[in-house]
């Protein structure tokens, strides 16, 4: 049996706005359009405090959770039975329409490590339903910036571009809005992809969706991820929370150093984080996608620009 697939789901997402009335997004510049469906990029350097506020505009009850930093019970951001009450959880289910203001101290431990370099990722997603949430499409990345290493515009010295990139497998039968993205699911029977003549014994549900920020099959714009030869340029990698988001990220064209190694291809298990500094030699449009045979034959793969 074969399945029209969408070209495109409805979403609920992490996004900046002006000021605190919520009611001018603010712009993203050039430089972040490969963002696509994540949050915008946290900066902090080691010792700073961060301070979101944050409304729910959306239309279930959502939170933010942080990877790495520190934060007290009224900003965790997940709901669990951790014996606290009254304002310590209020951080746990922000409902629509309602505000809340998390707070994060930046420790040393939330900084690169002996091994790292000067910044490292992190992320934020929303925890109030650790499965729905996700897949509805709400994550984001935290960059943290050693003690005096970051610039006066957040970037940290000595890099001069940096790429935020989630290999993501998206449930959509597990987001909020599956009954306005698969009108049809329960007739359907979760009916898996069929076999072609190139599968390999692995078959997946239409719904699955592979993408690198929400992009797939190359759809990402050929702009995003453009880059100069020479540049020391940073990439910022993670992965989804689902079952099968291992992931093997290939760079064609150029190499990278992770963990004082060089390499062109790394691993990331799901919900992991990796940071991979590259200095392209290779000018030219070069592929970058999951190695995993069928994550990149269902989409997952973008195009990368080296420019002379």
């Amino acid at each position: 049996m074969t399945k029209q697939v969408s070209t495109s789901y409805v979403k609920t997402l992490y996004r900046e706005y002006t000021d605190d009335t919520f009611r001018t997004l603010k712009a993203w510049p050039p430089q972040w359009e490969h963002l696509g469906f994540l949050g915008p990029l946290i900066r902090a350097e080691v010792g700073d405090t961060i301070r979101v506020v944050f409304r729910n505009n959306g239309d279930h009850p959502y939170s933010i959770h942080p990877h790495g930093v520190f934060y007290k019970k009224d900003s965790e951001g997940a709901p669990y039975d951790d014996g606290t009450s009254g304002a310590d959880k209020a951080d746990d289910a922000v409902p629509p329409g309602g505000t809340h203001t998390y707070v994060w101290q930046v420790p040393e431990r939330a900084g690169p490590g002996p091994g790292d370099p000067n910044a490292v990722l992190w992320m934020y997603h929303s925890h109030t339903d650790e499965v729905r949430d996700p897949n509805t499409g709400l994550m984001g990345p935290m960059s943290i910036t050693a003690r005096g290493q970051a610039k006066p515009d957040g970037l940290p010295k000595g890099v001069d571009r940096e790429f935020v990139v989630i290999f993501a497998q998206i449930h959509e039968e597990d987001s909020w809005y599956v009954h306005r993205n698969l009108p049809t699911i329960e007739q359907d029977q979760a009916i898996p992809s069929p076999m072609t003549e190139t599968s390999a014994g692995v078959t997946y549900p239409y719904f699955v969706t592979s993408s690198i920020n929400g992009f797939a099959y190359g759809n990402m714009p050929l702009s995003a991820l453009t880059m100069r030869k020479g540049e020391h340029v940073r990439w910022y990698l993670f992965s989804g929370a689902n079952d099968f988001d291992f992931h093997t990220p290939h760079w064609h064209g150029n190499t990278v150093l992770i963990n004082q190694m060089r390499t062109d291809v790394t691993s990331i298990a799901p919900m992991q984080m990796v940071t991979a500094d590259m200095v392209p030699d290779d000018v030219g449009t070069w592929l970058f996608h999951c190695h995993v045979t069928f994550h990149n034959w269902s989409g997952m793969n973008v195009r990368y620009v080296v420019r002379p």
